[in-house]
């Protein structure tokens, strides 16, 4: 939602920088926005134990037959969106309010509500969904494009497959916690052995609905992996660690990539406060993370598209380390703000339907959009701008929340 190209470069993937913001692949580096995705994955494993306790003990069956529901419901999610975002055409105002009535219909469609009558009805609220997308997915007068299933949400399409691997990955490793090591050095070896030799290629090509499923996202498993950690290695006390051991792990991890120089401030700042909280947290197994992560970056090189495995395991170690703050600081959890994005983050789905056909389709057909245009703002106003916009989707979150609303897949 930011500005586009006018901000520091801090502010952008560091494989996209102003002011031509061509993505440059060849181009390594590190800035807080790469750390967002893995973060996110991240706390995806650290809810898969919580979202599927109920099978925890019994038959594989049933567990993989719901991961499977779910994986599916999620790429329909992708292509959905996908096609019925509000930026396929942003100066057409009918299409924003084809996106509005996009919204509605995905709403329906992967609504759950907490009441008793939701177990007689649910099937309504999904016919008439699906029949809302279908209306303007299907009917050439109203379709922005043809219809193609490859035409995806490459996050959502990710979040889909890493939902299933991370899935697979905690049953076993619940009851053998070695089949997560195994995973781990599988996960560290196989990308090298690949970029070498390529002779694994038909096998990761392998899919009979490529659109569909492709295993190259297996690597994104990776910080999923590291979200299990805490399920699968409680940590028994506080780690017997000075508070200078975080600072310089953090400082070897993003001073040990001279890509990184010119997007590396912002990110320093972060190192005295997290050094200062270290104190607080009695998670071993982070720290041990952590270390992992840092000492694999340290001789290699950070990149997010197409991932490597220092960025991989050392931005999922930073981002448990935050997580694991979050958790188990003392009267962190009682913060206003916290529970509202905490309430925010456990409607994900709904967060991201608002932010591709809600907010942005309202705020351009109630005039605000043109509004705010009309005064020129400068680069840092835009960034307010954007800001309210992204407060707007976690209120409705929020809101949605609190009454029990889910949009579920």
């Amino acid at each position: 939602m930011v500005p586009w190209g006018t901000l520091p470069g801090w502010m952008y993937h560091a494989q996209l920088q102003p002011p031509g913001m061509e993505f440059v692949p060849e181009r390594y580096g590190f800035t807080w926005v790469d750390w967002v995705f893995p973060a996110f994955l991240v706390s995806m494993g650290a809810a898969i134990p919580l979202a599927y306790r109920k099978f925890e003990n019994g038959p594989f069956l049933p567990f993989f037959g719901r991961l499977a529901t779910r994986f599916l419901s999620l790429a329909a999610f992708s292509i959905i969106i996908e096609h019925l975002r509000q930026s396929q055409d942003p100066g057409n105002m009918r299409w924003q309010w084809l996106a509005l009535l996009s919204f509605a219909g995905i709403a329906l469609l992967y609504l759950r509500l907490e009441v008793p009558w939701w177990s007689r009805t649910w099937w309504m609220f999904r016919l008439i969904g699906a029949g809302i997308v279908g209306l303007v997915l299907f009917n050439p007068s109203l379709a922005h494009a043809p219809f193609d299933p490859a035409k995806q949400d490459a996050i959502l399409m990710v979040l889909a497959h890493t939902s299933l691997f991370g899935g697979v990955l905690w049953w076993f490793a619940r009851k053998d916690r070695r089949v997560w090591f195994a995973f781990a050095a599988f996960a560290l070896l196989f990308p090298w052995v690949q970029d070498k030799w390529h002779s694994f290629d038909p096998i990761l090509n392998l899919s009979p609905l490529p659109w569909l499923f492709n295993w190259q996202f297996y690597k994104w498993t990776v910080p999923v992996a590291i979200g299990l950690v805490p399920n699968l290695f409680p940590a028994p006390q506080r780690p017997k660690l000075p508070p200078w051991a975080l600072g310089g792990a953090l400082v070897v991890f993003f001073l040990g990539n001279p890509p990184v120089r010119e997007n590396i401030l912002p990110l320093l700042l972060l190192i005295p406060a997290l050094a200062f909280l270290w104190v607080s947290l009695d998670w071993l197994k982070i720290s041990a993370l952590t270390v992992l992560g840092t000492l694999i970056a340290f001789p290699a090189e950070l990149r997010k598209d197409p991932a490597t495995v220092p960025y991989l395991w050392g931005a999922g170690a930073l981002a448990i380390l935050l997580w694991a703050l979050l958790t188990d600081r003392r009267g962190l959890q009682e913060n206003k703000v916290v529970q509202w994005i905490g309430m925010a983050g456990q409607n994900p789905i709904l967060a991201y339907a608002a932010i591709t056909n809600l907010v942005h389709p309202l705020f351009r057909v109630s005039g605000i959009n043109t509004w705010v245009g009309n005064m020129e703002p400068g680069p840092w106003a835009l960034t307010l701008y954007a800001g309210v916009m992204t407060s707007t989707v976690l209120a409705v979150a929020t809101w949605a929340t609190r009454r029990k609303i889910w949009l579920r897949a």
